[in-house]
């Protein structure tokens, strides 16, 4: 998936339910066309991912709990 960080309204990161009792950190973006995408973060080195992101977007970016 290709996302254009021009496009991006804002990105969030939260802890959401996965099943049962199971929660996960997933990074929530709404894109200017209101789209809702949301990332699973389930990888290695997720500050570095992170920290791109909000470089990219400042303060668009922010984290929920």
């Amino acid at each position: 998936m290709k996302i254009n960080m021009d496009n991006i309204k804002s990105a969030t990161v939260k802890i959401d339910k996965v099943k049962g009792n199971r929660y996960d950190r997933f990074l929530e973006i709404i894109s200017d066309d209101s789209r809702m995408i949301k990332f699973r973060l389930n990888i290695e080195n997720q500050l570095l991912f992170l920290k791109i992101i909000q470089n990219n977007i400042k303060e668009r970016f922010s984290i929920k709990n």
